[in-house]
């Protein structure tokens, strides 16, 4: 794309070269000032095009933290009616009645929580191949709060707290840049709670939908 700071100074180069042409001295210096002044323009606008297109760059991407009543997303859907069979009567159901040959299509997608302490923390017991990818590494064994999760540290911890403390499954559709690569991870994720003693939350089972895997910035 010409922006406006190409096209004057082109037009600058032609007064130059014009003025090369002029056999009349003050015919000469006009043009040059012309030159002159269109460059201090081109300057001008090349400084503005240059913020202009830093903004674009960090506005493309904002961070968005949203929770949802429902999935959008089919496979969300039936993770969720899956789980609503396992629970029954209880709260939730525990880790044992969720069966991984039943739900294996989804695994890629999957990632196991512990809920560690009290203020709960977090611990990637499971991180899939997909979940992995997205992120840019597999996260098995780390922390949530470990985690470079960019502006959007503080609410996606929020929303796993929230889910420990009132037992019900959450949707919410996260979109984050990582700020150590540029990373972008955005995605609908819906997350399920877990109970072994049928009392407390003591893993949380996630299952992402992706829009889209970014690459690093480079």
């Amino acid at each position: 794309m010409i922006t406006r700071a190409r096209q004057l100074r082109d037009i600058a180069a032609e007064c130059r070269s014009v003025a090369g042409l002029a056999k009349d001295p003050q015919v000469w210096a006009q043009l040059l000032d012309v030159a002159d002044h269109l460059e201090h323009l081109a300057r001008s606008h090349g400084s503005l095009e240059a913020t202009a297109a830093d903004e674009s760059h960090h506005a493309a991407w904002p961070g968005l933290i949203k929770e949802i009543s429902e999935p959008t997303h089919k496979p969300l859907k039936e993770v969720c009616a899956y789980w609503l069979t396992k629970r029954g009567s209880r709260i939730a159901p525990p880790r044992s009645a969720l069966r991984s040959e039943e739900f294996d299509l989804f695994l890629p997608n999957v990632t196991l929580l512990d809920v560690v302490g009290d203020p709960p923390r977090f611990s990637y017991r499971f991180h899939g191949t997909r979940a992995a990818e997205a992120y840019g590494e597999n996260l098995t064994g780390k922390f949530l709060d470990e985690v470079d999760l960019g502006s959007g540290r503080a609410g996606i911890i929020g929303l796993c707290v929230k889910v420990v403390k009132e037992c019900r499954p959450q949707v919410a559709q996260i979109r984050f840049t990582k700020q150590r690569d540029g990373r972008l991870v955005e995605y609908e994720r819906i997350t399920l709670p877990v109970s072994d003693d049928g009392k407390a939350v003591n893993m949380l089972m996630c299952v992402f939908a992706f829009e889209k895997i970014s690459h690093a910035l480079t």
